[in-house]
């Protein structure tokens, strides 16, 4: 269901004027302003006072002893004060006459007798025919005026087909050019405001440049393209747009969505499909890139931790950086591993001395280099190893090992979910990386 603005604007509008305080609400300009005075009159008004609570009831009994005791004295200033507090609860000019005859009002209306009980009961029937009107109105009011308009909208409809359509048509190389300048004003006014605000403005620019190019490649592009090769050059122009502003605001989300735009650039990705996600590689050749790709990365960062080199930019892309490294070479590694996995025309033992040595680097350094989250996920996809192992060996599914088998791995998973429940941070720290 599409929402219109117009809509949207208009019960926003209603919200912040019910959640408004009354001097913010009498700033608005009022319809009965500009009404007659007659407008603004009521049938109540019109034939006497009646208290519309026991609250109002109570304070003109007041006023009436009040009044009473002013008029036996004849002090003239006090029947003045008493007509203006009557005034007030009124919310009109109001006569001593009608001061004491507000008693008989109110037994005449609960009575329902007498012509204020009489208009009251009119002024209900008024309000029922208003009712009616206004339901009236808004049913008949749109096709009322879709029949009186019909002839505008008519020659509306040939003016825009015939001249603004082509105009606009025609200016489609100026919302290119509009779009990018827009996302570098954007971006320059991040660069311009204080880092704790401006790192919003500029990631705003950074993240409308992404349809901005969509729209390049649409309007530019008349050959069918490749999906594949699209998504590749969207995910290296977002590492580009991200990592530049991630480094000079030192903000960790850009540099979080620069490095997983770097990997979806190389070949890794996580689609969602519905209830169920893919994980994984794109073919086989991206998963060997990805895999020299992410052993280059760990290298090299390794190597700079090792030297004890220390750069603004390493110690904000580290995190990311160490998080897919490692995630996706040791995926790639494990998959290879496998004795189901025959594109690699490696023997199965060098692929499996390959991922042991892996494992060995990682948790080595992960233990030495201070690296615990390296650590634990490299532990983690020993262990995922080491299952794998366990189901290629033919002979522990035979029919008659196969129940202990079974039995062993139900085991073992007890005792995981124990030590992870027990262990909290070796989660926190695969998850993050820390």
């Amino acid at each position: 269901m599409r929402l219109f603005p117009g809509g949207v604007i208009g019960s926003s509008s209603a919200l912040v004027a019910l959640f408004s305080a009354p001097e913010a609400v009498d700033e608005l300009p009022s319809l009965t302003r500009l009404a007659p005075t007659w407008f603004r009159s009521t049938a109540v008004a019109a034939v006497g006072v009646y208290p519309q609570s026991r609250t109002e009831a109570f304070a003109y009994g007041r006023l009436l002893e009040r009044l009473v005791v002013a008029e036996a004295r004849g002090d003239g200033k006090a029947i003045d004060e008493v007509l203006a507090a009557a005034a007030v609860l009124a919310g009109r000019v109001v006569t001593a006459r009608e001061v004491k005859a507000i008693e008989d009002n109110t037994v005449a209306v609960e009575s329902r007798r007498g012509p204020l009980s009489v208009a009251l009961g009119m002024l209900s029937l008024v309000n029922i025919m208003w009712l009616v009107s206004i339901f009236g109105i808004a049913a008949f009011l749109l096709p009322a005026l879709a029949i009186c308009v019909r002839p505008l909208v008519a020659a509306l409809i040939s003016v825009f087909t015939r001249w603004i359509l082509p105009m606009l048509i025609a200016l489609q190389p100026v919302y290119e050019l509009a779009m990018y300048a827009f996302a570098v004003l954007l971006l320059a006014e991040g660069l311009r405001m204080p880092p704790e605000t401006g790192v919003m403005i500029a990631l705003t620019g950074v993240v409308l440049a992404v349809p901005a190019f969509v729209y390049s490649t649409y309007l530019h592009t008349h050959a069918k393209t490749s999906m594949s090769a699209f998504s590749t050059w969207v995910s290296v122009l977002c590492t580009v747009w991200f990592v530049v502003p991630a480094i000079h605001f030192d903000d960790a989300l850009m540099a979080w969505i620069a490095v997983a735009s770097f990997y979806s650039a190389v070949g890794f990705s996580v689609v969602p499909l519905g209830l169920r996600y893919l994980v994984g590689f794109h073919s086989p050749e991206t998963m060997v890139r990805v895999s020299i790709t992410s052993t280059i990365v760990l290298g090299t960062f390794a190597a700079l931790r090792v030297c004890g080199a220390e750069y603004a930019a390493m110690q904000l892309l580290a995190a990311p950086t160490s998080v897919f490294g490692t995630l996706t070479l040791l995926l790639a590694q494990l998959i290879a591993s496998s004795r189901f996995y025959a594109w690699w025309s490696l023997p199965y033992y060098v692929r499996q001395l390959t991922m042991i040595a892996t494992l060995g680097v990682l948790l080595g350094f992960g233990a030495i280099g201070g690296s615990p989250g390296m650590f634990n996920t490299a532990t983690t996809f020993t262990v995922l190893y080491v299952v794998e192992k366990v189901l290629e060996l033919e002979f522990l599914w035979s029919s008659s090992i196969a129940p202990l088998t079974i039995l062993a791995i139900f085991v073992a998973m007890y005792a995981a979910s124990l030590f992870l429940a027990s262990h909290p941070g070796w989660l926190v720290s695969i998850a993050f990386n820390l």
